[in-house]
């Protein structure tokens, strides 16, 4: 004698189940969630996305080095305030080096 489970329809055994209701789409005021943000003097996590300095030359080579997080700050700022590639930057600093003299 094999039992069976009841069904939870009761007797209709063909009932099928009606589809969820579609859910309304969620609209996010992102301005006002930065208005208030700033207001409350919240500060974002995020980094700041990097300047890309690169541009187009007919520079080939590579130089890699490894600097002082401050030195990185400082040359980074030298870049933004007078707008120069990182190439142009290592030229005028090598051109003025000559002018000194070798010391």
């Amino acid at each position: 004698m094999t039992k069976e489970r009841a069904s939870i329809f009761g007797e209709d055994d063909d009932h099928e189940p009606a589809p969820p209701a579609p859910k309304a789409p969620r609209t996010i005021d992102r301005e006002a969630i930065r208005r208030a943000a700033e207001a409350q003097g919240f500060t974002s996590r995020e980094p700041e996305a990097p300047r890309r300095r690169i541009k187009r030359s007919n520079r080939t080579e590579q130089v890699s080095f490894r600097v002082s997080p401050e030195t990185k700050a400082r040359f980074n700022a030298y870049l933004d305030d007078h707008d120069v590639d990182h190439a142009t930057f290592i030229d005028l600093a090598l051109d003025a080096l000559a002018e000194r003299g070798d010391q």
